[in-house]
């Protein structure tokens, strides 16, 4: 008997019974698709954890044999580290966050596809078996010299651990601070001379000479590197000169000053 000749309540109850039958296969495709994803191809959705704290610069960390986590700092218009090194057969934990703006973070080649968002913590995880150069690009538009911002990741069998580059160095950034005659100034241990002691320094907060207090954080710092005078600290005689200096050497003598705990 044709379907058209049923009546209308059976009629109905047949073109449910398809639906029903395609939802299933529908789901039963999809899970499949995803397990597929996940143990054929490794797939996974990386963590976004917006109220993590968030790191300062890069640094690479060693929790076992060949198991390491890397932390990427984006700014404009670079990745700190640049340069990992790591041997064959090393599982990488990876974090990113931004400096500045919004950054893209994708490891070619590997299933790592990350945004570096400001003050958010972004984690992914990849594991090398063979040598290679792994290109890191960053793939959303952040200014003018976007298409120069890139770093990498060598795997190679030449090395037994970890190594990274464009890292922030203390002996660098101790240095800088010496070159801009800082240190003829404050002191690096404790004793406070023309000016208070960077050791301690950071997070303490400082009373002004107008009677206000401020928190010594990186925001103070600059400030009173560009513009001393603004802001003079009570107890000590305002003789401190601007210095020109730029983003990045502010940068490296704000961690120094915050290593100096």
């Amino acid at each position: 008997m044709a379907s058209s000749s049923l009546p209308p309540q059976e009629r109905v109850s047949r073109i449910e019974k398809q639906a029903l039958w395609i939802a299933t296969l529908f789901t039963a495709l999809t899970i499949a698709l995803i397990a597929y994803s996940v143990f054929a191809l490794h797939a996974s959705v990386p963590t976004c954890m917006p109220n993590m704290p968030v790191f300062k610069h890069g640094s690479i960390i060693k929790h076992g044999d060949k198991n390491y986590e890397v932390d990427f700092l984006a700014r404009m218009w670079r990745f700190e580290p640049s340069k990992v090194v790591v041997p064959v057969g090393s599982t990488l934990d990876v974090a990113v966050t931004s400096k500045d703006v919004t950054h893209g973070f994708q490891i070619l080649g590997t299933d790592v596809n990350l945004m570096a968002l400001p003050f958010v913590l972004t984690t992914g995880h990849v594991h090398f078996d063979k040598p290679g150069i792994y290109h890191i690009v960053c793939h959303e538009y952040c200014g003018a010299a976007h298409q120069n911002m890139n770093a990498l990741i060598e795997v190679s069998n030449q090395v037994d651990d970890i190594s990274a580059e464009g890292l922030p160095s203390l002996d660098a950034a101790h240095a800088l601070a010496d070159a801009k005659g800082c240190l003829a100034c404050h002191s690096t241990d404790g004793t406070v001379t023309v000016g208070p002691s960077f050791k301690g320094l950071w997070g303490q907060t400082s009373q002004l000479a107008d009677g206000n207090t401020r928190m010594v954080d990186a925001s103070f710092i600059k400030s009173m590197i560009l513009h001393p005078e603004a802001t003079p600290i009570k107890g000590f005689d305002p003789v401190m000169p601007a210095q020109a200096l730029t983003d990045d050497e502010i940068d490296q003598l704000t961690t120094y000053i915050q290593e100096l705990q």
